[in-house]
């Protein structure tokens, strides 16, 4: 199956989806043989999605509110 991400204001495509495959094996292989070649005129990148919980030991902490006062206040 493919889902194609799409805005929930606008309704058009994010420009990238997902496509679930039977076994990691295809996966594997269509990841090898796509990445990186041109379709429609434009090139398309390939991996492997990351669960949620895998992708947040990736991201780097942003600080929120403001920024802490410099020198002798």
């Amino acid at each position: 199956s493919a889902t194609i991400v799409t805005d929930k204001m606008t309704s058009r495509s994010k420009g990238f989806g997902f496509v679930k495959f039977a076994s990691e094996e295809e996966a594997s292989k269509a990841r090898e043989e796509m990445n990186g070649k041109v379709l429609n005129g434009r090139v398309i990148y390939v991996d492997i999605a990351k669960a949620k919980q895998d992708r947040a030991a990736d991201v780097v902490p942003i600080a929120r509110g403001p920024p802490k006062p410099v020198g002798n206040t």
